[in-house]
């Protein structure tokens, strides 16, 4: 943000807020795409399958160790949903 864009519509705030969803979009694929080439699954998403699909888990993947391996091929769908709020007021 500076001065030179002016947020006075609710169009351009709408589309700085699309702006936004993308840019923070790509900076967390990034960022998962780094840990998975890692193998390191800094965000819990295994222990997430691990309870809530117990079944796949044990059939599937039984150890971390194979957890780890799988995570690094494994695809990751990404959401974001972003508000832009107009708080106060600036003087000219």
């Amino acid at each position: 943000m500076n001065e030179q864009i002016p947020i006075n519509s609710s169009d351009i705030l709408e589309k700085l807020r699309q702006e936004d969803e993308k840019a923070i979009a790509k900076l967390y694929k990034g960022l998962i795409e780094q840990t998975q080439k890692k193998q390191s699954d800094i965000f819990g998403f295994g222990e997430y399958v691990r309870a809530k699909q117990s079944q796949y888990w044990n059939r599937e993947i039984k150890t971390k160790e194979r957890w780890q391996e799988m995570y690094k091929d494994i695809s990751v769908d990404i959401k974001v949903e972003s508000r832009i709020r107009r708080v106060g007021m600036k003087a000219k």
